[in-house]
């Protein structure tokens, strides 16, 4: 497991907050032609836990591809991904953790799109396996900045594995 709150730099396989920072631009949210800086939300905290902890066991999110099992197993995971995010939905209090929530279930929903899946049709492949994988490259990638937004608001630990999925370092 990858700890945030590490201080020691020679661990390896830790991930220390400062590390998560540099991988974050900020965020700004438009109001009225101006911008919302936010931070933790306490309340929210328990919810975003169980959101991180969830995706955490979601091999579909990390599991390099030439190991996944096959690609109707990760079109199920994804909509149950989409599933998950969406009953936690409702547990939110506030806005940053709403938006990481949604933004979660808009990549899913994307994704599902994308490769022609429904909830009442199996799999269908109308792409070429390159295809796929770039769709689901790009899930990855969309999930991977909101669980570093997660990370960075609630000061919450991330498993190593999913930690391949966050944003690239920024350069100094």
């Amino acid at each position: 497991m990858i700890t945030m709150n590490s201080t020691s730099a020679d661990k390896p396989g830790r991930l220390r907050k400062k590390d998560v920072e540099k991988r974050l631009t900020g965020f700004n949210i438009p109001v009225f032609g101006g911008g919302l800086t936010f931070k933790e939300v306490e309340t929210d905290r328990p919810t975003a836990k169980q959101a991180l902890a969830y995706l955490e066991d979601r091999r579909v999110l990390y599991l390099p591809f030439s190991q996944e099992p096959d690609q109707v197993n990760c079109v199920r995971s994804v909509s149950e991904i989409r599933n998950r995010m969406a009953d936690l939905l409702a547990d939110a209090k506030n806005d940053p953790l709403r938006h990481c929530l949604r933004s979660v279930t808009a990549a899913a929903r994307q994704f599902l799109t994308d490769v022609g899946a429904s909830r009442y049709d199996a799999y269908m492949s109308r792409y070429p396996d390159f295809q796929f994988w770039q769709f689901l490259g790009a899930f990855r990638a969309r999930v991977g900045q909101e669980v570093a937004i997660l990370v960075y608001i609630f000061d919450l630990d991330v498993w190593e594995e999913l930690e391949s999925i966050l944003p690239p370092l920024a350069e100094e």
